[in-house]
């Protein structure tokens, strides 16, 4: 298992995490894809709106909070909320090695405030011995889950949980006064709005791209050359979005809800909640849950 804890300074001559190997044909295709969606994945979604929700939670605790994130990935959003609140510990949960090593080359600049920052991987919290295992004894005043819900299964199995028993286990965790954050895509109430939501989705991912082209050309060139073609015919043709958006995909195409089933399942679970729209696109929303 990788781990990484960043709770004290290191050392300038310490290793940077997540570099990649300078011969191409090196780079595994874990690797290939925790590059890819480190630069693919803030083209979709502005996090700081959401960001801000998390820190202002986050900020309401007495003394040192401690957030959890299922999911973690490269740490994109747990960065923003990291910077936002100088008295949050946090660790991370995340399958992936490769995304865990650029987490840590990220988490560098927060290790030090003197708080304790960790991630982990592999840890794969769609098994349920793998789930129970992670979190058993933990506790924190967050446990976020960003995007991560849609890739678990609706229903459970003998071996894989489901999302009621992700957002269980989240809530278990949760100290007195604790909330539970997910963030999550949402499918149309009807096709047409859903077509509305994909049509604006495509619009905003595309000028993000276009804006970030020279960053993400001078991260991928070495990594993935046939990506860069494909995002360099992309403004001509709009229709491609969903491809390069199928980059992002690591458990295969995503299982979304309307907004109105999310409800039902948390009113289902007997939660309290609050579901808080993306202030820009009308298919994202941030659902804080009670203890």
């Amino acid at each position: 298992m990788t781990s990484i804890g960043l709770s004290q300074p290191r050392s300038s001559t310490s290793a940077i995490l997540g570099a990649l190997p300078a011969d191409p044909a090196l780079i595994d295709e874990e690797r290939r894809f925790a590059a890819t969606y480190e630069q693919l994945q803030p083209c979709f979604l502005d996090y700081s709106g959401f960001a801000r929700a998390i820190a202002a939670i986050a900020g309401r605790v007495t003394g040192r909070a401690r957030m959890v994130e299922f999911g973690c990935g490269t740490g994109i959003l747990a960065a923003e909320v990291l910077g936002a609140v100088r008295h949050l510990d946090y660790r991370g949960l995340d399958p992936s090695p490769s995304m865990v090593e650029i987490f840590g080359r990220r988490a560098i600049a927060f290790s030090r405030t003197g708080r304790s920052i960790s991630a982990s991987s592999p840890v794969d919290l769609r098994l349920k011995a793998s789930l129970a295992a992670a979190v058993r004894g933990d506790n924190a005043d967050i446990v976020l889950m960003s995007q991560f819900l849609q890739t678990i299964p609706v229903r459970s199995s003998e071996v894989l949980t489901d999302r009621a028993g992700l957002v269980a286990a989240a809530r278990h965790m949760l100290r007195p006064a604790g909330r539970v954050v997910i963030i999550e895509e949402v499918f149309g109430e009807s096709l047409e709005e859903h077509r509305r939501f994909t049509n604006e989705w495509n619009r905003f991912a595309i000028g993000r791209i276009c804006d970030r082209f020279h960053q993400i050309q001078d991260a991928l060139r070495h990594v993935d050359p046939a990506l860069l073609d494909l995002l360099v015919a992309l403004p001509g043709r709009p229709s491609l979005i969903q491809v390069v958006r199928e980059q992002l995909w690591r458990h295969g195409e995503p299982q979304l809800l309307p907004l109105s089933a999310w409800c039902r399942l948390f009113e289902l679970m007997r939660l309290r909640y609050q579901a808080i729209p993306h202030g820009t696109l009308g298919n994202f929303y941030l659902f804080v849950i009670d203890y």
